[in-house]
């Protein structure tokens, strides 16, 4: 408990109001892009872990030969034989052979989203001229443009033309954390300031549930509708035996989940469509430097 309250005691003072008003668009720069770098790094780190590091413990508060080292390590060995053995003869979507290539394959939008979360903050810190909402409709036009051209996506596209999308779609997201983070802090006195962005944050947190929630149920609807008109031998689980399968097959297989994601796809530009109105009632709020 102890602990428990100097770290929160400590990330009081993080969250505080420690630098100027001047340099706090900066600093919320900073911070999210510090958020999508972790967002790349610890799924990348657990991918390698995953795929290529033993994990091992012992030797600190029980030594190497103890009864309790010597039973977890072969618990541990234990269960990386039965996990092996899951993931090659029994698991259908297996875990393991992608997880380090799933976490590069998302760098282009975090690196988007970094970079411009950087320029965000750095512009309201450098000058008071520029009102948030120019900002936050142009990053939602590009988040509207990324999400667009990510509807054209189809099995034949190539991975440089999909990082390009990640891309823009990443930049415009990074536009808008900072700066909607920044605009509800001018709108409120000094003392509410912890108030709202716990609640921008939170509010944010639920969006992101909803859209994941909604769109995986519109994926799966969308595929379970197209495996339907097929014959009764195909069926969702034909993706994961997909070498398995006659080449017409193959080929049928992935243009049908190339199609769900298609649909995915159009629904996440009609959440780009609702952020890009939503941005023109942004008050003509401007940063104050003092």
């Amino acid at each position: 408990m102890i602990s428990l309250i100097i770290c929160r005691a400590i990330a009081g003072i993080g969250g505080g109001e420690i630098v100027s008003i001047k340099d706090r668009g900066k600093f919320q720069g900073i911070i999210h892009a510090c958020y999508a770098i972790a967002s790349v790094a610890g799924p990348l780190l657990g991918g390698v872990f995953t795929d290529h590091v033993n994990w091992s413990w012992g030797g600190s508060n029980y030594a190497w030969d103890s009864p309790v080292i010597i039973v977890l390590l072969c618990v541990g060995i234990l269960g990386y034989i039965m996990f092996g053995l899951v993931e090659n003869y029994i698991a259908v979507t297996p875990i393991a052979p992608p997880a380090t290539q799933s976490g590069l394959d998302f760098m282009p939008y975090f690196l988007g989203l970094t970079i411009c979360s950087i320029i965000s903050g750095q512009l309201f810190s450098r000058t008071n001229k520029i009102q948030f909402r120019i900002v936050i409709i142009f990053a939602s036009m590009l988040v509207v443009v990324g999400a667009g051209l990510t509807t054209m996506w189809n099995e034949n596209s190539g991975y440089a033309e999909l990082s390009g999308f990640m891309i823009i779609g990443g930049a415009g997201i990074g536009l808008i954390a900072p700066s909607t983070i920044l605009c509800i802090q001018e709108l409120v006195e000094r003392k509410n300031i912890a108030s709202v962005t716990i609640l921008s944050l939170f509010f944010r947190a639920i969006g992101s549930v909803f859209g994941i929630t909604i769109s995986g149920a519109a994926f799966n609807n969308k595929l379970s509708q197209l495996i339907r008109t097929f014959p009764s031998y195909f069926s969702t689980q034909s993706i994961y035996n997909i070498q398995l399968l006659p080449p017409d097959a193959r080929t049928l297989i992935i243009h049908v989940y190339a199609l769900a994601f298609r649909f995915t796809f159009e629904l996440i530009l009609l959440y780009s469509a609702l952020l890009f109105i939503s941005s023109w009632f942004v008050g003509n709020i401007k940063p104050i430097h003092i």
